[in-house]
């Protein structure tokens, strides 16, 4: 009995140990019920939640299909959903709304000098708290309670990118041409490193390192703990990168390219005849990604293509639940599709164009077009299970949002 025990808790030790490498979640993960941009910190865009199945015959529990909407000043950057609320980002004003409802719940108005501070990257939940950054430089931490700040801190130019996290860090980079690492509970600055200025860099962590797209196309691959520089890579792309399997891969116009995470060396590159999505969702060995209006599942060890499936128009960057994956095209239309051989299960079209990938969440897709959707899977997957075609909702563009809740409204003493 105690040698199996001890044999057990060896083993035990050796899988907790597994999943930290250098001070960071291998997995990317955020904690607890921290919410990240793509669904983690590795931007895989891969959401736990399977979607039910789309032959299901059971009608218990079914709501209407679209839950509730939200409009306000066109969406520019994706929610988040953590708990009970979404957190919607509009110019200077960060909304917390009820998940089941879409009524608010609090507002924070963001100001400086008195004037709104346009946010400019979408909102991360970290150690309860609401993450986003503004065209100032500033980045705030909200209680998702009450919508109070807790901590600022000022970088030199605008946040363009949504923060990752590693342990008790927060990454996020700057205009002004550094990465930021500040410590996530107190907001001090804990490190920066410099990797240049450009529109958009987001970044991705995985097994202790920090990787990130900077000037001129170079992709940088920092060590999370110290600032330092491991690796750096020119790509011509500020895409957003996404890491599996301890690869990194990027999107660059036409073409993906595949790197070693720890030491940056190159290991493919795949051509196609059309500008690949801006963002690519992965899972295990394989990289799920859209060039034109084709949607495509590659081989992540080599870059081959393992499956392609043509649609009628460009289509969005993807994203996966279980079986499933989720994408937008250039006339607003929502697709779940089966994975891998990409047959249409159900569609919905909101009459204008979404640059958001989706976001999938208990059982609820969030899709960004001219206003944010908020769909039941289960019933749109019963619908489908009845109809003999692709089941198809079409919904007028001014469809109105929920009237709200009174709301509480903290300001920002900036």
């Amino acid at each position: 009995m105690i040698g199996k025990f001890t044999i057990a808790g060896v083993s035990l030790l050796v899988a907790l140990l597994a999943i930290f490498v250098d001070g960071c979640p291998a997995s990317g993960q955020p904690a607890n019920a921290d919410w990240l941009y793509r669904g983690n910190s590795r931007r895989a865009g891969d959401f736990p939640i399977a979607a039910a199945r789309d032959d299901d015959s059971s009608r218990s529990g079914l709501v209407k299909p679209l839950r509730w909407t939200f409009q306000t000043f066109p969406i520019s950057v994706a929610p988040a959903v953590c708990a009970s609320k979404v957190f919607l980002c509009e110019l200077g004003t960060i909304y917390a709304l009820d998940k089941n409802n879409g009524k608010e719940i609090w507002r924070f108005c963001h100001t400086i000098a008195t004037k709104p501070a346009v946010l400019t990257a979408a909102p991360a939940v970290v150690q309860n708290k609401v993450i986003v950054g503004d065209e100032n430089g500033t980045i705030i931490a909200l209680d998702i309670g009450d919508g109070k700040q807790r901590w600022a801190y000022e970088a030199k130019a605008a946040v363009n990118g949504t923060p990752a996290t590693c342990q008790d860090s927060l990454i996020f980079s700057s205009k002004d041409g550094f990465l930021y690492c500040l410590n996530a509970t107190s907001g001090k600055l804990k490190w920066r490193s410099a990797i240049g200025s450009c529109e958009s860099n987001v970044p991705v962590v995985d097994s202790g390192i920090v990787v990130c797209a900077g000037e001129g196309g170079v992709l940088y691959g920092i060590n999370a703990t110290s600032g330092q520089t491991i690796w750096q890579q020119r790509t011509n792309s500020t895409r957003v990168p996404v890491i599996s399997s301890g690869s990194v891969a990027i999107s660059s116009g036409s073409s993906v390219l595949a790197f070693d995470l720890k030491s940056g060396r190159r290991l493919w590159a795949s051509s196609f005849k059309e500008k690949v999505s801006l963002e690519i969702a992965a899972r295990g060995k394989q990289l799920f990604c859209t060039s034109g209006g084709s949607f495509y599942i590659l081989n992540l060890l080599t870059g081959k293509t393992e499956s392609a499936r043509k649609f009628s128009q460009r289509l969005q960057s993807p994203s996966l639940a279980g079986n499933r994956a989720f994408f937008g095209n250039e006339d607003g239309t929502l697709y779940m599709v089966s994975v891998p051989d990409g047959r249409i299960i159900w569609r919905m079209k909101t009459g204008m164009e979404s640059k958001i990938s989706p976001i999938i969440c208990g059982g609820t897709v969030y899709f960004v077009s001219n206003q944010l959707f908020v769909v039941d899977l289960k019933t749109m997957n019963w619908l489908a299970s009845k109809s003999k075609s692709p089941y198809t909702m079409e919904l007028q563009p001014d469809t109105p949002h929920p009237k709200t809740a009174t709301a509480k409204t903290a300001t920002a003493k900036n």
